[in-house]
């Protein structure tokens, strides 16, 4: 794949210029945080990589998402998308209630996010009704790829 048109910015102090480099981009890639609602307000394409909240809200659906697995030492697997849910761990901004249990946070692989990133420039189709059983959960925008490849967590 091509990553020569990626560039990372660190612009601590310039504000106005790290506004005109979001205002001017093609796609947001990165965290589920102020940046990501700022390219929703402006309806850019988004990839958010290693999501944990799953209830975030979503305003424009032009999202595609690779989130974080979760798989639990006492059991020796990763929990599904449901049981994350039905363990009440899906709102887990800042890792909080999962840091009290026995459970491990897996990141997004750099594979899964290029694929993630191909998936959401080359496509123009969002199909979102990936996670059946919480309609509005950000879960709904996974990248196909990872969707195709993790469907036993969508169970």
């Amino acid at each position: 794949s091509n990553l020569k048109n990626f560039y990372p910015i660190k612009l601590k102090n310039n504000k106005i210029f790290k506004f005109f480099i979001y205002f001017i981009s093609d796609l947001y890639v990165g965290t589920l945080n102020g940046p990501f609602h700022l390219s929703q307000f402006l309806n850019k394409k988004s990839l958010c990589i290693d999501v944990i909240d799953f209830n975030c809200s979503v305003i424009f659906k032009k999202i595609k998402i690779v989130p974080k697995k979760l798989f639990n030492q006492k059991t020796k697997k990763v929990l599904s998308y449901r049981e994350v849910y039905d363990k009440n761990l899906e709102n887990n901004y800042n890792d909080t209630e999962i840091k009290k249990t026995k459970i491990k946070v897996f990141f997004a692989s750099p594979k899964q996010i290029i694929d993630a990133y191909q998936d959401l420039t080359l496509s123009s189709k969002f199909n979102h009704k990936k996670f059946k059983y919480q309609k509005e959960s950000i879960l709904n925008y996974v990248s196909n790829k990872f969707y195709n490849d993790n469907k036993n967590l969508f169970m």
